[in-house]
């Protein structure tokens, strides 16, 4: 099943348990961080850029990280996905093959019961393709 959202709905569909876990991709040069990634470290007060800055996660092609966040007594789980480098800032593009097999490969361990992606991080695909490349994931698409 893929349900189309805006940012702000998917994030409230995270915050309000309507999805299990949200989806987001970071560049492994961009500084802010931008798209979804941008707005969750907003919304979690930095913890993204922290774990950056550490050098615990890097952006880099073929990373997916499970990332869980506790705020207010909740977890709320985030995966971020490395799409490598960005020619130009803010850019978003599809991550490359590596990177939606690695997505593909953790989240089905995961074995959350639904997903939410920002259709923007992933360079605005059709929803064929986001259905060809993360099989068996229920994912809710934002816009």
């Amino acid at each position: 099943m893929i349900e189309v959202l805006n940012d702000v709905e998917a994030d409230q569909a995270l915050i309000n348990r309507q999805i299990d876990g949200l989806v987001a991709t970071l560049h492994e040069n961009e500084k802010p961080l931008s798209g979804l990634a941008g707005f969750l470290d907003w919304r979690f007060q930095g913890a993204i850029s922290e774990c950056l800055r550490s050098g615990a996660v890097t952006g880099q092609i073929g990373e997916c990280v499970y990332f869980p966040v506790t705020k207010n007594g909740q977890v709320y789980k985030l995966i971020l996905a490395g799409a490598g480098k960005s020619t130009t800032p803010g850019e978003r593009i599809n991550p490359p093959i590596e990177t939606l097999k690695a997505l593909t490969k953790n989240l089905s361990g995961l074995k959350l019961n639904s997903i939410g992606i920002s259709r923007k991080d992933f360079g605005n695909p059709s929803e064929d393709f986001l259905t060809k490349n993360l099989k068996g994931i229920s994912l809710r698409v934002t816009l």
